[in-house]
Formats: C-alpha cells, structure tokens, sequence
C-alpha cells in the first residue's frame, strides 16, 4: 500500500467527515459542526485548511487525519494538534507520522497538545515528547461559605504576595498598546495579535474577560472565562499571556472578578508555571484524590476532579493553559 501524506482539500470535506465519523465512532462538534470546523481550522493566513491527511495512493481511502492550530503566523509558529483519528488497519504508526508531517508542512518550532486520552501518552513518549498532567490550582471567595458549584469539605489556607499591581479590563484588542509584550518570542508558545483577537476578544461562544496587568514597565494579559449556573457563578484563568514574572499577580485580579460578581471560586489549569508563583498568589493545588471537588464542566456542574493530561516538544520556557489548543470551547451537539 502506497500512502502519501498531505493537506485536506476543500472539496474532500464530504468524505473526510465520513472518514471522522465511522473512526471516531460518532460525529465531533470540530468536525461535523460547519461553523466551527471553520472557525478552528480555516488558516487565517493562506485560507486553506490546517488537516494534515494520509491516503491510500491507489484506492484514494483515507487512513488517518490530523488537525492543527498555530497560535502565530511566523514562519516557525507554535503549533497544537487537534483531533487526530486513524483508520482501523491503517498502515503502522499512521498517527506518528500525521504528526511528524505536520511538522514539516509547517515548520513549527514546538509541537504540543492539550488534553490527550491517557491511553495515548506511550506514543507521544515514544515520539520523544514530554507527558504530564496539567497543575490544577483554585482560589475561593472568602465572602461565600455555601457554595453549590464545588464541593469544599476544608476551607485551605492561603497566602498572598501583598503586592499591588495595576490592571484593567479591556474590551477591544489594539496591537499597538502591547509592542512590548508582542515582541517577545522567547516564551513558548507565542501568541500573535491575530491569534489573541481571534480566539478570545471575537470567539463567538465563550464568554470571557480580559484583563491587562502592567508592573515595572512590563504587560501581560490574563484572560478569565464565566460560568453561571443555576444562579450561581464561578471563574477560571482560559490562559496568560506575557510577560511570566505577572503571573504572581493573577490572584489580585481574580479576587477582584469574584467580589464583583460574587462567584464562588477561581479555578486554573496550567502546566510549566513554578508552584512558589502561584502560591503566592492566593492559589491552592488541587489533589485529584483530596477532600474538595472543584469541577473542570460546570454546564452542568461535574462533581469531579478532572485530570488534563497535555504532550510538549520544547518544555523549556513552555507554559500550557486551559483554553490553548481546541479546549474550553462549548459542547455542541451535533
């Protein structure tokens, strides 16, 4: 069997579908959705679509399909792979080299996931990359001791750094205000003014909250996502971008979202922040197996705590968050 690899093409749509469909074995609101298939995987700069594919030169089956996500428009972007399934008696290590292709076609400087089946990681070691789970932390408002979104059988103790910083919300994204934090690329991944507008000031589902921080010249952005269930409303931090040293000051920011809408806590996903920062400012790691529940879905409340296992090639200076990648998007039934 003869199998090329190579970018989805537009017109291969109907059977690419049913390819996802029969492999995954059930339709996926990326795929089968149409507006967000195109919303995640319509190149924002050549137009085509970011699906890698494998097929059978001669038959012309699909054996494989893998999606992906730049978070910039360099010539070296930082990419995220998103969705990826194989036909059943596809050629050996079809996956690998999905990934692999991606790679080349796009000449990523780092290859990363968030969120992977556990029963997934030996192939991501295999290829070489780092396997861990992400860091859970949360805050809670110490105004509110009934809560309904969480379950909390210890109120732990917290301590705080004292600092105060300066931030605001902003509503409309201007590149020129953050040249100093848009001209850094040392950090993995970086974001680009592009990937920062498209994905959470003009994403057209989540509702979130945008908040700048400055401190000793230097900005970042820490971007919050809303819940509200039932009466009842709890944040999380969708992602940082920035300047790493603010980190410590998401807490001050976070404290004042709570008080102003009364939610019950802050939840935060992260991988590769050092734990000193984030206990510092006013977060609490969550054991998976401890006492107090602090959901991941919260539309409906899940009353468990939920592990996010994620895959990096470059883990060096690599900091991974709760919405990179195709997560903390809404459940769409399809």
């Amino acid at each position: 069997m003869a199998i090329i690899y190579r970018r989805l093409e537009d017109a291969e749509l109907p059977s690419f579908r049913k390819f996802c469909e029969d492999n995954w074995g059930s339709k996926h609101p990326l795929i089968d959705d149409v507006r967000t298939f195109e919303y995640y995987y319509r190149d924002r700069t050549d137009g085509g679509l970011n699906f890698m594919i494998s097929v059978d030169e001669d038959s012309g089956d699909i054996q494989g399909v893998c999606g992906f996500i730049k978070t910039n428009s360099d010539k070296e972007p930082d990419v995220f792979i998103s969705y990826i399934v194989s036909k059943k008696g596809a050629p050996f290590g079809t996956a690998m080299r999905l990934i692999e292709k991606i790679e080349e076609f796009a000449g990523c400087r780092s290859i990363n996931c968030n969120n992977i089946r556990k029963n997934t990681t030996a192939i991501y070691e295999f290829l070489g990359y780092t396997v861990a789970d992400m860091n859970h932390w949360y805050m809670l408002n110490p105004e509110i001791n009934e809560f309904k979104l969480c379950l909390i059988k210890h109120r732990p103790k917290v301590e705080s750094s004292g600092c105060i910083v300066g931030f605001s919300e902003v509503f409309d994204f201007c590149p020129a205000d953050f040249r100093n934090m848009l001209n850094n690329r040392e950090d993995y991944p970086y974001k680009d003014a592009e990937y920062i507008k498209w994905r959470y000031f003009d994403y057209p589902w989540n509702r979130y909250r945008i908040f700048r921080i400055d401190y000793n010249s230097k900005t970042a952005l820490a971007v919050f996502r809303i819940f509200e269930f039932s009466g009842a409303k709890a944040i999380s931090v969708a992602d940082f971008i920035g300047e790493r040293k603010l980190i410590k000051y998401v807490g001050k920011v976070a404290k004042s979202i709570m008080k102003e809408m009364s939610a019950e806590f802050c939840s935060l996903y992260e991988y590769g922040v050092d734990s000193c920062i984030l206990t510092s400012a006013g977060f609490t790691l969550n054991e998976k197996t401890g006492e107090n529940i602090i959901p991941l879905y919260l539309n409906p409340p899940l009353m468990e705590n939920i592990e996010m296992t994620v895959f990096v090639s470059n883990p060096e200076r690599f900091c991974m968050f709760r919405a990179d990648g195709d997560q903390d998007r809404p459940n769409i039934e399809v």
